[in-house]
């Protein structure tokens, strides 16, 4: 018999999610660690899942299932952490998949860590049938700030928090609900945290699908992101280098400022799928100032092509985009300045071109 004050409060807001439910739920509910219950919001689903929902709630006491109007997301999420009463608080989307040790593994470096207020865990993508396609790498430092001025690695699936810290920040709040919370809790001094297993399989399964939120919301999800990450991108570009990109402070090493170049990269790529001209102008301004060869005349080899290599990942972000070819032809231009020595930057400089990748598959194909 479960707990009748369970450690874990599962988070899990459904909306038609009939061809991966059945799959999600099972996952949860084998978890090697019992001692949970499984919040269940069904935000209006117009699909079968809502008679899927019912068959499990009456099966297994560890769940309380809320049929509610469709509000949303961040509403569901809302009232699911409203009326949930774990001390831990756990995220489950409705499409995803957990590994039977997923929760005992995230509640142990809880337990044993009483600093830690969130914990994310290895993860691995798999496409509509169930097959894997990637691995996903959250990135870790001890300036979580900084790292979540580069982007959001942390799946918001995958997590377990401590409900009093989560609550000391304020909740979910506004989109991106997860996003906005990691940057209010690492903001408040909040360590996290990244489980694993022994052998290094994954212990969630991210699903990417057609019907999936991020996708089907592209634009809007870009705009709110825009929204939460220039700010904080801002604030450590002052802390790490300084007002003006071409005056850096004598501090920022050639890790933090590979880290930048990556934030202003996709702050512009999102900046592109909005039709914020101003920000992407501003943004190449960055990208170009911090990737000025001048400034890496005392570097190594190594730390050279660690920041090529950033700005890459920068460049890609706001030329998949469609930033103009002249703009992407310069970025492309820094990235070979950087490290000439590396093919792969000379290919990418050829490719900006028009009509280049044409002639190159014409080679190939002769």
């Amino acid at each position: 018999m479960p707990s009748p004050v369970p450690l874990v409060s599962v988070l899990m807001p459904v909306y038609n999610a009939m061809p991966y439910l059945q799959e999600a739920l099972d996952s949860i509910l084998t978890q090697t660690w019992e001692n949970f219950e499984l919040i269940i919001i069904d935000d209006g689903s117009q699909d079968h899942s809502s008679d899927l929902m019912d068959t499990y709630a009456l099966r297994d006491p560890r769940i309380r299932l809320f049929h509610r109007e469709h509000y949303g997301l961040i509403p569901s999420l809302q009232y699911a952490s409203n009326v949930s009463c774990g001390t831990y608080l756990a995220r489950m989307d409705a499409d995803d998949i957990c590994d039977p040790d997923r929760l005992l593994t995230q509640i142990r470096i809880l337990n044993s860590n009483p600093e830690t207020s969130v914990v994310s865990c290895t993860a691995a993508t798999i496409d509509e049938n169930g097959y894997t396609t990637g691995i996903l790498t959250p990135h870790w430092s001890d300036d979580m700030l900084l790292e979540l001025a580069v982007s959001n690695t942390l799946i918001h699936g995958s997590i377990l928090m401590r409900r009093s810290d989560f609550e000391s920040v304020g909740g979910y709040q506004k989109a991106p609900e997860d996003y906005d919370l990691w940057i209010r809790l690492a903001k408040a001094g909040k360590a996290f945290a990244l489980a694993s297993r022994p052998d290094g399989a994954p212990l969630y399964f991210f699903r990417s699908h057609q019907q999936r939120y991020s996708l089907i919301a592209r634009h809007s999800q870009s705009e709110a992101i825009l929204r939460i990450q220039l700010p904080l991108l801002r604030q450590c570009t002052r802390t790490y280098w300084g007002m003006h990109p071409r005056r850096p402070l004598p501090t920022a090493s050639h890790k933090q400022l590979g880290k930048l170049i990556e934030g202003w990269g996709r702050v512009g790529g999102a900046a592109v799928l909005c039709r914020r001209i101003r920000i992407v102008s501003n943004a190449i301004r960055w990208l170009l100032g911090l990737s000025a060869p001048y400034h890496l005349t005392t570097l190594d080899q190594d730390s050279r092509q660690q920041i090529a290599s950033r700005l890459k990942t920068a460049n890609d972000a706001l030329i998949w985009s469609g930033i103009s070819f002249p703009a992407a032809l310069r970025l492309r231009s820094r990235q070979w300045r950087i490290a000439p020595w590396k093919a792969e930057n000379w290919r990418d400089v050829a490719l900006c071109i028009p009509g280049v990748d044409t002639v190159i598959r014409w080679i190939r194909d002769r």
